[in-house]
């Protein structure tokens, strides 16, 4: 009896071969096809219903997928613990809703080419998914600090990736600090802007003490200035001198106009000659 299916270098497959293949293993259990990028909905259709028993789907390249897609999953795979589709830029909060109310055991999902996923869908993520382990929406700009407080009660969270939403103030970044999880998180993707402190950044990775993996996005495309590898350089370093943090990577979005009238704030992220040198009105905070 076969339960597992790995095509690890097959990026040709056809929809027609896939369904014949799933369609005479009706014990599988884990199906992993990471580079496949020609599968779609009427694909994932066919496996539902073919391999009621699914536990473990990867299809991060399947750049066809749809809500459709996910609600075939949804309907016929309760048992489904681990979905990566990396690659769906059509997914939607209607498909991750009818996926997380069919598939409650959900410890892995990862959609980190999907948008249009917002907070709502997010928050009944949390809510449902009370196992949930590993959550990586990468790319979901339009999330925003209101999810963070109803991912905050996912008490196994360990990986949480959401790197692209609307930069987290301090209140947010507070309330990550003060995760039910955070002792346990190893991995962390976060955006900061300009109301963030480097002091909260510590104190977040102080509260996380098995974090070893972080992600900050700088939502202002605060680059190419004079002197930015320095102040990446001051954040990486303290990061990892007063933290057990091993690796802070800081990467930024595609550079914004910074007018006249916005200012940066003195944080240890920018310094006062850097920021007269642009011609940016500078806010003193002073550090506490």
């Amino acid at each position: 009896r076969i339960e597992h299916l790995h095509l690890g270098e097959v990026d040709q497959l056809t929809s027609d071969v896939f369904e014949r293949v799933v369609c005479s293993l009706p014990s599988l259990r884990h199906v992993a096809l990471p580079q496949c990028t020609t599968l779609g909905d009427r694909a994932l259709s066919v496996l539902s219903t073919s391999c009621p028993h699914l536990e473990h789907l990867d299809l991060s390249s399947a750049a066809c997928v749809t809500n459709d897609g996910l609600s075939s999953i949804a309907l016929h795979c309760p048992q489904l613990r681990h979905l990566a589709l990396d690659d769906s830029p059509f997914l939607t909060d209607q498909g991750l809703v009818s996926l997380v109310t069919g598939c409650p055991h959900l410890a892995f999902f990862t959609a980190d080419a999907s948008p249009s996923i917002t907070d709502p869908s997010v928050a009944f993520l949390a809510q449902k998914c009370t196992k949930l382990q590993h959550l990586s929406l990468a790319s979901a700009t339009q999330i925003s600090k209101t999810a963070v407080g109803p991912l905050s009660r996912c008490h196994h969270l360990e990986y949480l990736d959401i790197r692209s939403a609307l930069y987290l103030c301090d209140e947010a970044i507070e309330a990550l600090a003060n995760f039910e999880a955070a002792p346990q998180l190893t991995h962390l993707g976060v955006s900061f802007g300009y109301g963030t402190s480097l002091q909260r950044l510590l104190k977040l990775c102080r509260s996380c003490s098995r974090l070893r993996s972080l992600v900050l996005i700088d939502q202002h495309g605060l680059r190419p200035w004079p002197g930015q590898s320095h102040w990446k350089r001051r954040v990486r370093d303290t990061l990892r001198a007063k933290s057990n943090v091993c690796t802070v990577c800081i990467e930024s979005k595609p550079a914004w106009k910074v007018d006249a009238h916005d200012f940066v704030s003195d944080l240890g992220l920018v310094d006062a000659s850097l920021a007269s040198k642009i011609g940016v009105k500078l806010r003193t905070l002073k550090n506490s």
